[in-house]
């Protein structure tokens, strides 16, 4: 809920929410909220984004705004994320060799 400019709630608008809306209904396990997107991790280690992409801060290519989740493809084993103002960062598992 709250400020939904950029897509950054995920609900496929840019409409300001005033109560709690369901985005993803399960295997959600981590969040972390920027300055105009979000990010969460789903329990497969996938990373998800939402939001203002100018800097290019969701990590999937061009920028440009998505209000929707959005897989972040490059991305898998992740198991901590945090957001910044304008960036992002991960924690990934690393294979086992």
């Amino acid at each position: 809920m709250g400020n939904n400019a950029y897509g950054r709630l995920g609900d496929g608008t840019r409409n300001n929410a005033v109560s709690p809306k369901q985005i993803v209904a399960t295997n959600v396990v981590a969040i972390a909220a920027g300055a105009n997107h979000s990010l969460f991790v789903k329990n497969d280690g996938t990373l998800w984004g939402m939001g203002n992409n100018s800097f290019g801060q969701l990590g999937d290519g061009p920028p440009g705004n998505v209000t929707s989740p959005q897989q972040i493809i490059q991305f898998s084993g992740v198991t901590a994320i945090a957001a910044g103002g304008n960036h992002e960062l991960i924690i990934k598992k690393l294979p086992v060799v």
